[in-house]
């Protein structure tokens, strides 16, 4: 069997099988950014059918890597560090939502589209970029502190192990994400039509008021001995000078 095709059968498994020992979540953490990078690499060193059978596969591990991430570590760190640099955490969240947005792209793409291969070139810078980034700040931090890493670990290996078997093509993480965020817009929406004056001028009147019609000014009466020296004044002749 060749060397490419065996680590990409490997790549999509995982080498969390039954028979491995357990790893910690930052072993789980390295693991993954290991073969993510290695598919990367088989990706640009291959042409044609070869280059493009190595997608799905890149594909499905960096959807269970984003989901153990995004479900274990990164809210148990958080809890721990967070309150120090709460943009590390805010930053490597939208470093994955710009993953996911590209690999759901790359999902409803056919392998010979145009574009293909340089948006998953893009997704690969992406995620070599996230990766020096946790490597260099998240994953130090994590060790400075009193996290059960083994724990975490076997969590985060199950939370693998379901997304990969499920073959579903996001998390649930970002799925309740999505339903937040629609139904944070949907307030925002609601909001704005409250405030919009047009809107505001075609409501019905409140429930318990009524509407009062607009009452109508009535001229004010002029004096009879008033109209006639108007009247004079209209009839009288212009002076000759």
């Amino acid at each position: 069997m060749a060397g490419g095709t065996f680590s990409t059968i490997k790549s999509f498994f995982g080498a969390e099988t039954s028979g491995d020992a357990p790893k910690s979540a930052l072993e789980m953490i390295r693991d993954g950014h290991e073969r993510v990078q290695r598919l990367f690499e088989e990706f640009e060193s291959s042409e044609g059918a070869e280059r493009r059978r190595v997608v799905p596969n890149a594909l499905r591990e960096l959807v269970a890597h984003t989901a153990m991430e995004e479900e274990i570590f990164y809210p148990r760190l958080r809890r721990k560090v967070g309150a120090d640099d709460p943009s590390m955490f805010d930053e490597a969240l939208e470093e994955h939502h710009v993953a996911k947005v590209l690999i759901g792209e790359l999902q409803n793409m056919a392998p010979g589209d145009e574009r293909f291969d340089a948006k998953f070139k893009v997704l690969a810078e992406a995620v070599r970029h996230h990766i020096r980034e946790e490597e260099s700040k998240m994953l130090p931090r994590a060790e400075g502190t009193d996290l059960d890493l083994a724990q975490l670990g076997q969590e985060m290996a199950r939370v693998k192990e379901r997304v990969q078997r499920s073959g579903r093509a996001r998390p649930r993480s970002e799925r309740r994400q999505t339903a937040r965020d629609g139904a944070r817009a949907s307030r925002s929406s609601s909001a704005a039509e409250r405030r919009s004056p047009k809107k505001r001028a075609n409501q019905p009147p409140r429930s318990g008021r009524t509407s009062k019609p607009a009452r109508k000014r009535r001229a004010r009466p002029v004096a009879s001995g008033s109209r006639s020296k108007m009247r004079g004044r209209s009839r009288a002749p212009a002076r000759s000078r």
